[in-house]
């Protein structure tokens, strides 16, 4: 598992906060791996080097993605655009909290347009 997540940083030329957090899960798969280690007698650690070598981690895709999802996600960008471009610029609401587009949009994992902003973060000004 470590090898694989240090392998990730290379492969997909990772930087910044993600090339941090793939690090991070390779130092707590050594560390995991090495309290497991601890925990064995000799015999024990023989047996699980020996069945190491016949494992691996894979990432598998378990579902396939199809023309349909590419369709929906389509239709979403659509209807995002248009939100955003109508109801989200020059918005007047006061309390952004209660706004059910914002509320739709965090749950359909949309983008935020302004991540540093105290306010709605999907609020456009111009």
């Amino acid at each position: 598992m470590s090898f694989e997540c240090r392998n990730i940083v290379e492969s997909f030329k990772l930087t910044g906060e993600a090339k941090r957090k793939a690090n991070t899960m390779a130092t707590f798969a050594d560390w995991l791996i090495e309290d497991i280690r601890t925990k064995l007698d000799e015999e024990q650690q023989k047996q699980a080097r020996r069945a190491a070598t016949h494992y691996s981690v894979t990432a598998v895709q378990t579902v396939p993605y199809s023309k349909e999802d590419k369709q929906n996600e389509e239709f979403l960008r659509i209807i995002v655009d248009h939100a955003l471009g109508g109801s989200c610029t020059n918005c007047t609401k006061e309390d952004f909290k209660a706004c059910d587009l914002r509320v739709a949009f965090i749950h359909a994992s949309v983008p935020v347009y302004d991540e540093f902003t105290e306010d709605c973060p999907y609020r456009i000004k111009e």
